[in-house]
């Protein structure tokens, strides 16, 4: 007779599959917000790295330019001692095309009313910047694509390639710039690598004080900036300096930057090292770099003000930084 083979069959049972899922749901429970951080660490710092690469654009140009970081042409009120800190160039509102100046006209065709962006587009090309060093990668904004439309461009039908400095002289909008740069019109404060102290914020994230607003001339593919609906946070001010400065990073959230959740931004000094801080209190004695110091009392220059449209305040003082927009 023949023997009966017997056939052993493998397998989990009810109970093992249960204990195997639990186990790894505590697995992913764990390591998931660790994951996350990480990939956020790394945009973070991404957004550094893109900080670096302009401030050594910016200091070549300073090379090159007497001293001078780039800013564009324009043309302000004289100042003397006593007068209001008005430097008489309207900015707010006026990124990519506007009907008083397109991204393809050069600034002397309006010099009143142009935006600060139009300092920074001044790397693009010939000192090593790339659209894609203008875009930190939490922000959602995305990188210029360096083509003229619509009424920017020569044809009005079709895109045509954006040279820096012939047929381009801005950013297409408040959404292809994630930084922002010390404001320069005015005598005070303007960027100027031998006058500004060297622990002065030069680029950072961009601020929370403005946004995307109204698209530009018809066409263009251009959104201009607008004046945002926060206001900075005024109650702080009877708590006094030292109540300010020990303020959370979940307190400062409205008032950081949106590029990073608000959690903090990334800053680059006037002496060319970046780092990721958690509040803007990190000008000279703790100056709100999002913000202009309105002179009337040290709680007060560390809350500070912000121009809306049509006011042309800038810094009152050489120590205040001033990050826009």
């Amino acid at each position: 007779m023949r023997r009966a083979t017997r056939v052993m069959r493998w397998g989990f049972t009810l109970r093992e599959v249960l204990v195997t899922a639990a186990v790894l749901s505590v697995l992913m429970a764990v390591l998931m917000p660790a994951l996350a951080r990480a990939r956020d660490e790394v945009k973070e710092e991404t957004c550094r790295t893109n900080l670096r690469s302009l401030g050594q654009g910016l200091h070549i140009y300073s090379n090159d330019h007497n001293e001078w970081f780039p800013h564009h042409y324009y043309e302000a009120d004289e100042w003397s001692d006593g007068q209001p800190p008005n430097h008489g160039v309207d900015w707010i509102g006026s990124m990519g095309s506007n009907e008083w100046l397109s991204i393809t006209e050069n600034s002397t065709k309006s010099p009143r009313r142009n935006h600060p962006s139009r300092s920074l587009f001044m790397l693009m090309g010939v000192y090593g910047a790339t659209p894609s060093m203008f875009i930190c990668p939490e922000s959602g904004d995305k990188e210029d694509p360096l083509e003229n439309y619509g009424t920017d461009s020569a044809e009005r039908k079709h895109p045509e390639h954006a040279s820096p400095g012939k047929n381009r002289f801005d950013f297409q909008g408040y959404k292809s710039l994630s930084y922002g740069y010390q404001l320069p019109y005015g005598p005070r404060s303007r960027p100027n690598a031998s006058r500004l102290d060297i622990r002065m914020a030069l680029v950072a994230d961009k601020g929370p004080y403005y946004t995307a607003g109204k698209l530009g001339k018809g066409g263009t593919h251009t959104v201009s900036d607008q004046r945002s609906r926060i206001q900075p946070p005024l109650r702080w001010i009877r708590e006094g300096v030292d109540g300010i400065a020990a303020k959370k990073t979940r307190e400062w959230s409205k008032f950081n930057s949106a590029n990073h959740d608000g959690v903090g931004q990334n800053v680059l000094y006037v002496d060319g090292h970046a780092k990721f801080v958690e509040n803007p209190l990190v000008g000279l004695n703790n100056d709100n770099i999002y913000t202009l110091q309105p002179g009337t009392g040290a709680a007060e220059d560390l809350v500070g003000i912000v121009p809306d449209a049509g006011d042309t305040r800038g810094p009152q003082t050489e120590t205040d930084s001033f990050i826009v927009p």
